[in-house]
């Protein structure tokens, strides 16, 4: 199936319009990627990522879902921690557990036969990112967010608490483009302001953790500022 290219087309002109900032920088490191992706498919729900080797060079099938943009974030990031931190898709720079395990096995057809033993995370390196995804989980549920978004981040919390080190990143950065699409950070006229300073100030301070969180982790992936 050919690549998604209105939704592609979509990220673009969200990148363009917000160049610098943390999600304009994650659009503009995880597009390119889309040229990587060797099979597109649509699922209903989900998605994934998986990486072979096709003519010595890795490539990846994808797959994805039809008109959901934080869903194609989510699997694009997957494929910048497979080259970011060069560590079998695991969410973090190779530990010294990771240095000591055996090299990849290619089956004929060129999947990575043991990516399930390569995948196996290291519990020092997941424990800070189960503890900021707690943390996230926290600030959304206090927030005067609404209860739909609430939930449908408590997804991605939950989701990422799980599976920390292959899903600690897709899923900050899938929070973080469901909240740009809300319209977050929000603000408020004048006059709601002077009736309740806070209106927006919860859900605003839970986008700024999300932000600086993804910030930090495409600095951790790419190395730039």
């Amino acid at each position: 199936m050919a690549a998604p290219q209105a939704e592609l087309d979509a990220l673009k002109v969200i990148m363009n319009s917000k160049i610098n900032s943390p999600y304009g920088k994650i659009l503009a490191e995880v597009l390119p990627y889309a040229d990587l992706v060797d099979e597109w498919t649509t699922v209903p729900t989900s998605g994934s990522v998986a990486p072979m080797v096709k003519q010595g060079a890795t490539v990846y099938k994808m797959k994805y879902q039809s008109g959901n943009l934080a869903n194609i974030v989510h699997e694009l990031t997957h494929i910048a921690v497979y080259e970011g931190y060069a560590n079998n898709m695991l969410n973090y720079t190779p530990t010294d557990k990771d240095k000591k395990k055996a090299g990849r096995v290619l089956t004929p057809s060129g999947y990575i036969q043991n990516q399930f033993d390569l995948q196996a995370p290291d519990d020092a390196a997941c424990e800070p990112l189960v503890a900021t995804m707690a943390t996230i989980d926290s600030l959304a549920r206090s927030s005067n967010m609404g209860q739909q978004h609430k939930e449908m981040v408590k997804v991605k919390t939950d989701y990422a608490r799980g599976q920390p080190h292959i899903e600690f990143d897709t899923c900050i950065n899938h929070i973080l483009a469901y909240m740009v699409e809300w319209g977050y950070p929000k603000s408020v006229g004048i006059i709601k302001r002077a009736v309740n300073g806070a209106y927006f100030g919860s859900a605003n301070a839970l986008f700024s953790k999300v932000e600086s969180v993804a910030l930090e982790r495409y600095r951790l992936r790419t190395g730039k500022a």
